[in-house]
């Protein structure tokens, strides 16, 4: 499918006759659109070593969905481009080995810089110790989402073994 972006609704007055552009414009591309909003998933198929005290871009190595085709895991397996502008609706789970030393952190950076809301930490745990958030972000075309890990047990730490409960990372496009 091609990348349509948001449809604007044209303005309709009486008398006006439904030809197939205003169709088109009106209801086919809003139609369209909404039922094929811009959407991304990904996964880990293996789990990802981090480094105590150093933050960490995950690495993602299983796409799920990607509608718009803003991931390019052959250039950086840790970055999605913004395809389409407006509000979108993130989510993550990152799931820890078990290690009951230090603490976790996990939050989604664009362009660089840390999204209000995405932060997550979770105490060190012998049962796989999980940050997880849903926010909200406002994306312009070309800004760049990356997860960012970090964790502090003296040691190496890795996600959780990838299938039920490994990490995941998911966004949609809510609304312009």
């Amino acid at each position: 499918m091609v990348n349509i972006p948001p449809p604007t609704i044209a303005t309709e007055v009486p008398g006006n006759y439904l030809t197939a552009a205003v169709w088109n414009s009106n209801i086919y591309n809003g139609l369209t659109y909404n039922l094929n909003r811009p959407h991304f998933v990904a996964r880990q198929a293996t789990a990802q070593s981090f480094t105590s005290g150093s933050n960490t871009v995950v690495t993602w190595d299983n796409i799920d969905a990607d509608s718009y085709g803003g991931y390019n895991g052959s250039v950086d397996a840790t970055k999605y481009t913004i395809q389409a502008a407006g509000w979108y609706l993130i989510s993550y789970t990152i799931c820890w080995a078990n290690n009951t030393t230090g603490n976790r952190a996990v939050y989604v950076q664009k362009n660089g810089s840390s999204l209000t809301g995405s932060w997550s930490s979770a105490a060190a745990s012998s049962s796989y110790p999980t940050c997880n958030a849903v926010f909200r972000a406002l994306c312009a075309v070309g800004d760049t989402l990356q997860v960012v890990a970090q964790q502090n047990s003296g040691g190496s730490l890795s996600t959780a073994n990838p299938g039920v409960g490994g990490p995941w990372w998911s966004l949609i496009w809510d609304h312009a």
